[in-house]
């Protein structure tokens, strides 16, 4: 097998290196990136894309210092640019309450598109080959996955502003931190060396970087041939032996087995099924992608999902449509399918108000023709701290007043053009000064016409209203007595021939 030209072509079949790319490879000094660096070397010129290279020390093994000089070593000898970062694994994991196996994972990134967008690398090489995607497809099918997980590792992904990245096996909630590694400068590199980073680039710099696999269709053994063939050194990292990581348990153990008693082929299956499963889920995100601008309205912190349009769509859609909206909201969090279920399920079947809380301090809410699904969401009533913030508004006389936590302007004894509400309220029955306040618990109103004094919280049952909007409705009183609630009642005094006149209008933003 021509190696080279097997990673020539999985570069130039999703188009990795265009001509002009600034390539950083993540280089561990183990057989597979010292594969990859190798031929990405052979093909630099003649493509046309600048290269680098990148060791991670994740703080966990004493050999990680002489790979580290390793890899640095052979950098210089093919004559490019040299970087490395140290994180804190461990710290991390604990931080977090997630496995060393995930933090490793989330920082290791993280650090790589540190040093990209420091250097201005516009993507990182990863040494993945279809062995690891052989075990990655077969532990998300142990997992029980779906279609996406079926598709293992993309070939082409992209980070995030903050180096996070969608991976097949998603886990940790926190920011990384990185400690500086110092390395010597090397004078063949051409643009030297690195200590990265415990630098946040600018924020004009954070910028999505993609992450490239260029050794995704070429095997182990391949890689193994190759370093013999060209002499190449490379070093062994002992934790891939190590039976404790359920990755490795598949790569010695699973994997082995099937090869044995069903499939001597099974890696390449394996390969040809995740990339049948990624044009599938290619194909079918693209129509998910018009289901989610038509059921989904999405803000910085929240997203309203009408329940009617997400209901009327297929199952896989709406799942789909809800695993978005969920990672658009928490893109670090880990959101597994049962909690999509969940989700799916509460906004198909939910009466009344409804909450459930998932990963990443996401609060889906579930009222009668919508859901709010949002960070830190506050539920149920207004707490003592939220009410300070809400302050009532006296109104001695005519005049205009803001009401800046319901988002509206009030104004007595004129109509007001542009009204979102208006209204005429009986001089007989009440008259200045009136207060603008937040709804309370027991508040209750006499509605024009009616023998009967009903309770708010009635009225915003019947007329179904989301307890949390109910929380921000400006109600209009005299005294103790709730006169009017724009929106919601009719103002006493409708017919009288003495009524002053108050309209709604949306509150101006300052400086406009």
């Amino acid at each position: 097998m021509d190696f080279i030209a097997a990673v020539k072509r999985q570069l130039a079949r999703h188009a990795m290196a265009p001509r002009g790319a600034r390539i950083l490879a993540a280089v561990s000094g183990g057989p597979d990136s010292m594969a990859m660096l190798l031929a990405l070397c052979s093909l630099r010129r003649a493509m046309g894309f600048e290269l680098g290279a990148a060791y991670v020390d994740h703080g966990l093994r004493r050999r990680a210092k002489a790979e580290l000089a390793f890899v640095k070593r052979e950098a210089r000898r093919f004559g490019i640019a040299f970087h490395a970062a140290l994180v804190d694994v461990k710290g991390a994991a604990r931080r977090e309450r997630s496995s060393v196996e995930a933090a490793a994972r989330r920082l290791r990134y993280e650090a790589l598109a540190s040093i990209a967008r420091a250097h201005g690398y516009d993507r990182i090489a990863t040494a993945h080959t279809a062995n690891d995607q052989a075990e990655t497809v077969l532990m998300h099918v142990i997992a029980g996955t779906g279609l996406d997980g079926l598709a293992g590792i993309l070939p082409v992904r992209r980070l995030g502003c903050h180096g996070q990245t969608r991976l097949p096996v998603r886990d940790g909630h926190g920011q990384g931190r990185f400690a500086s590694l110092s390395v010597a400068p090397s004078p063949p590199c051409p643009v030297g060396d690195s200590n990265s980073l415990g630098l946040q680039p600018p924020a004009s710099s954070l910028q999505p970087v993609l992450i490239v696999r260029p050794l995704l269709s070429v095997t182990r053994r391949d890689v193994e041939e190759f370093l013999r063939a060209k002499k190449i050194p490379s070093v062994t990292d002992e934790t891939n032996l190590d039976p404790k990581f359920e990755r490795n348990k598949v790569r010695r153990t699973l994997i082995p087995l099937v090869e044995k008693e069903f499939n001597p082929a099974v890696v390449s299956a394996l390969a040809r099924l995740a990339e049948n499963a990624r044009q599938d889920a290619e194909a079918i995100e693209s129509t998910v992608a018009k289901a989610f601008e038509h059921a989904v309205t999405q803000k910085p912190d929240r997203a309203m999902v009408n329940r009617k349009r997400l209901n009327s769509l297929p199952p896989a859609a709406r799942a789909r449509v809800l695993d978005r909206t969920l990672r658009h909201l928490a893109p670090r969090a880990r959101f597994d399918r049962i909690h999509i279920d969940s989700l799916a399920e509460r906004i198909a079947c939910g009466t009344g108000t409804k909450h459930l809380h998932l990963p990443g301090r996401i609060v889906a809410k579930v009222d009668y023709e919508s859901a709010t699904i949002a960070r830190d969401f506050p539920c149920g009533s207004l707490t003592p701290h939220a009410s300070r913030l809400m302050p009532p508004v006296v109104v001695p006389g005519s005049g205009v007043y803001d009401v800046p936590w319901a988002d509206v302007t009030f104004r007595f004894g004129r109509q007001g053009r542009g009204a979102l509400y208006s209204a005429r309220i009986d001089r007989a029955l009440a008259d200045y000064p009136f207060v603008i306040r937040a709804f309370r618990p027991g508040d209750r109103i006499a509605p024009p016409f009616s023998r009967h004094v009903r309770k708010l919280k009635k009225i915003f049952i019947d007329q179904k209203i989301p307890r949390d909007e109910r929380a921000r409705l400006p109600l209009l009183c005299s005294a103790d007595t709730v006169l009017w609630i724009p929106g919601v009642t009719e103002a006493p005094g409708s017919k009288a021939k003495a009524a002053l006149r108050v309209a709604v209008t949306k509150l101006a933003a300052k400086g406009v």
